[in-house]
């Protein structure tokens, strides 16, 4: 089947671009033909005409998501979004990039046989450009495309959805062939919310195996980082976090690195990169790593894949139900409670439960997909 992904605008995400291009492989490997539907970010159209249009139009979003994209754009460097664009470009396939809204008949000419979308925080507003798109109502007068979602998830709360938004975009459930979230928690959310029955998978880069991800790494950097050092990968740096970076390194012996640039190191002995790195160079800076102390959800989803000592902020600005999602599906009790995850907090059997859940997942995906190709064959 050629099958449409409806995923947040890739470009200046390590995790958002990664976990699309490991959707892309499984698809691929189950046979299908994937394209991700190129979105703009809202941000590089006038933000006032932006709104305006919002509201003429009826469509209801927080307006702090809109100003959210605003302000986000100016802060990121623009090195970051070359490097990310460039992987994109080379290693995933992607339609022509349209400003949003999507219209109905506007993916005709790519012959779109299923849509999915996800994973990550599609279904957060100030997240995702035109969320009534990513309820697909650009398909609503069309019932011969599959419709699912895939790992999709609302954050950590609906503080940005009103009651209007609530009951259009459970009206466009209605319409799902599938539904599957990523954060346990949001099965009840759609449950209580939206009328809508979902099931958990799990985040796309956890479908794919440790060695895809360094074959992808060292095809171009083949070149080994030594293991003498610690990587702190954080998205909200302060200066708490990294004086805490800085003396768990010292601990073990090890030099403290940033995976990225900061804008302040607080006078702290650390070296900092003045480039951001490829997402390749991303992910081999983790794989290397003797220990890892991140704020990010990917950041601490690469720990467990590459089986590093990490520590992780239970990241509560950019969603902290993700964190404790995974520890609901792979922790054992002592660390849900906790600001801090380390991988003393994952049950041993990790990798017995985590191959059980990628069965469930993909599964999810091959018995809506299948079925339907089988009905239109």
């Amino acid at each position: 089947m050629k099958i449409g992904i409806m995923t947040q605008p890739l470009g200046i995400n390590y995790g958002g671009v990664v976990q699309n291009w490991a959707l892309q492989q499984v698809l691929i490997r189950m046979g299908h033909e994937p394209l991700t539907i190129g979105l703009r970010w809202l941000y590089r159209e006038g933000i006032k005409q932006r709104i305006k249009q919002w509201v003429v139009k009826g469509r209801n979003v927080a307006l702090n998501g809109l100003l959210f994209n605003s302000v986000l754009k100016q802060r990121i460097d623009k090195r970051v979004e070359l490097n990310l664009v460039d992987f994109v470009n080379r290693h995933i396939k992607i339609t022509r990039i349209y400003d949003p809204p999507l219209l109905p008949h506007q993916l005709d000419e790519y012959g779109l046989d299923a849509i999915v979308v996800g994973s990550d925080q599609v279904w957060k507003p100030s997240y995702s450009p035109d969320i009534m798109n990513f309820y697909l109502d650009f398909l609503s007068g069309n019932p011969d495309i599959v419709k699912l979602s895939y790992a999709a998830s609302f954050g950590s709360s609906l503080d940005e959805y009103p009651s209007e938004l609530i009951r259009n975009c459970a009206a466009l459930l209605e319409k799902f062939d599938g539904i599957s979230v990523r954060e346990h928690s949001a099965i009840q959310v759609c449950k209580d919310h939206f009328g809508s029955d979902a099931e958990c998978v799990l985040d796309p880069t956890l479908l794919l195996d440790a060695q895809d991800y360094i074959d992808l790494a060292n095809a171009e950097h083949p070149e080994s980082l030594g293991k003498n050092y610690g990587i702190c990968y954080f998205l909200n740096p302060d200066e708490d976090k990294l004086k805490k970076f800085v003396s768990s390194c010292r601990d073990r012996g090890v030099m403290p690195v940033s995976l990225i640039p900061l804008e302040n190191t607080y006078n702290l002995d650390l070296l900092v990169p003045t480039l951001y790195p490829s997402v390749q160079r991303w992910l081999k800076g983790i794989m290397e790593a003797s220990y890892v102390m991140t704020d990010s959800f990917h950041g601490m989803v690469f720990s467990l894949i590459f089986e590093r000592s990490f520590s992780a902020f239970n990241n509560s600005v950019r969603g902290s139900d993700r964190f404790t999602s995974m520890l609901t599906l792979f922790g054992n009790h002592f660390g849900h409670q906790c600001d801090v995850i380390d991988d003393s907090h994952f049950d041993a059997n990790f990798p017995d439960k985590l191959a059980a859940l990628k069965r469930k997942s993909v599964d999810f995906l091959s018995s809506h997909l299948v079925s339907r190709k089988s009905s239109s064959s």
